[in-house]
């Protein structure tokens, strides 16, 4: 009776794992397409389009688009959003599980780690005071271990409206850096549905975070607006060798309520304790802020885009030696759009080998509607030198069409 008990309980068993292996492979094809509209893939060469999607707690898919192929593994290691999945990162992926896109990154031969940079409000003392806390998390390349630590900023700030800032971290000498700009009782100016945040007092502060008794120094601060000039943070901030970058907004009132933007790049040097200040020139106006940018080698590219409801959009490639700030080009691209469309926005951006690697969304009418964020992403290759548009892919994913998309290196 037991051995019979025994051979149904095992024959249930086979078949429950059967059936669910059936399920899961017929749940587990891929939703996800890649539509080819104009070119070759080929066109790729060593870059691939990766994403990943949360489909629950235990089920993370990863997508790899490459020139030659289409790769889909259902349960992947996950990285937070915002964070390509490269085999670094994924190696790491308890380093960067509580990162988000706005924390700085740092890294030298000893550590690495993130900054994540939060305001909070002392509402007991008469006035408002604007406070700062910095939550590292360091990881020790040594011995793997990770710590986090809690580092109060000393900047206090007054006043009843709400500041906006960033951040950059950076390991100069062994030691931990952080340089904040800040935007101080912003004012608003809209133009049709934009709304573009400007200051009176903007600062550029930099700090010396001591891990060990969780405290900060500040070693820098100068303020980059006066009481006749607007200016607000840009949304770029990166290091490079001993130095920080960050943009910056500036703001010129014209008639009818109109404006004139125009960008700057702050150079921090470590070394010297100086700032330097180099005008960003673009063709685009009435435009809050660049849209993206790439560093290769001792180069960075800018890349700007308006906002017009065309079937064609205009990018904008500003590249720039940080070393000597010369200008080595500014060109004009072009991209095709959906003909429904009333706006797109660049995403992501890569300069490699003569081309540029573009990530676009492409927003309908039923999404202004509807505040999607569902809408289509397509990747685009464009040749730098002739500006000749190589490949147009479609992405799009039936389940989540608000996953991230980047655009990453062939990994050996």
């Amino acid at each position: 009776m037991n051995k019979r008990l025994s051979k149904t309980v095992l024959v249930l068993t086979i078949g429950l794992i059967a059936t669910t292996c059936i399920y899961l492979g017929i749940s587990n094809k891929s939703s996800q397409k890649i539509v080819d509209i104009k070119g070759n893939r080929q066109a790729l060469e060593g870059m691939n389009i990766v994403y990943q999607e949360d489909e629950g707690i235990y089920k993370t898919k990863s997508v790899k688009i490459s020139k030659d192929n289409l790769e889909i593994d259902n349960y992947a290691k996950e990285v937070p959003y915002d964070i390509p999945s490269t085999k670094e990162n994924i190696k790491d992926r308890d380093l960067l599980k509580n990162v988000n896109y706005q924390a700085p990154t740092y890294q030298d031969d000893k550590s690495k780690g993130y900054v994540q940079l939060n305001e909070y409000y002392d509402d007991y003392s008469s006035v408002v005071q604007h406070q700062y806390m910095a939550y590292v998390t360091d990881k020790n390349l040594q011995t793997n271990k990770i710590t986090s630590y809690e580092i109060p900023i000393k900047a206090s700030i007054k006043g009843e409206n709400g500041t906006d800032y960033s951040s950059v971290a950076i390991k100069y000498q062994g030691e931990l850096y952080l340089a904040v700009i800040i935007d101080i009782q912003p004012n608003y100016f809209s133009k049709e549905e934009e709304q573009i945040s400007a200051s009176k007092e903007c600062l550029i502060n930099v700090y010396k975070l001591n891990l060990e008794n969780e405290s900060s120094e500040p070693i820098f601060n100068q303020k980059m607006s006066d009481k006749e000039k607007l200016a607000s943070r840009g949304n770029i901030t990166f290091s490079h060798k001993d130095k920080v970058y960050m943009t910056m907004n500036r703001y010129n009132e014209l008639e009818n309520k109109e404006y004139e933007i125009k960008y700057d790049l702050v150079e921090y040097d470590l070394k010297t304790n100086k700032i330097n200040i180099t005008e960003i020139p673009t063709s685009i106006k009435n435009q809050s802020s660049l849209g993206d940018y790439c560093i290769d080698g001792n180069k960075v590219s800018f890349i700007s885009y308006d906002y017009d409801k065309k079937e064609s959009k205009d990018i904008y490639k500003l590249t720039m030696d940080l070393d000597t700030k010369k200008i080595l080009s500014n060109d004009k691209y072009t991209v095709k759009n959906e003909k429904s469309s009333f706006r797109s926005n660049v995403e992501k951006v890569k300069v490699d080998n003569n081309k540029i690697y573009l990530i676009t969304q492409v927003f309908s009418e039923d999404d202004k509607i509807n505040r999607s964020q569902a809408s289509p992403k397509y990747v685009h290759v464009i040749d730098e030198k002739t500006k000749e548009t190589l490949y147009t892919g479609k992405v799009y994913e039936e389940i989540n069409p608000g996953v991230d998309v980047n655009i990453v290196e062939e990994e050996i």
